[in-house]
């Protein structure tokens, strides 16, 4: 991987963290997340 890819993939994860613990408060719901393109890896 070139190190723009990498630092993108880290920017992506950074921002799926903070979207998955907005949805675990109940800020945001399901359908956002999926919606943003967020895949959540266990079956929540």
């Amino acid at each position: 991987m070139k190190k723009t890819e990498t630092i993108n993939t880290v920017k992506n994860l950074v921002e799926n963290k903070n979207q998955v613990r907005a949805y675990m408060k109940g800020k945001i719901t399901r359908m956002e997340l999926v919606e943003r393109g967020v895949k959540l890896v266990k079956p929540f």
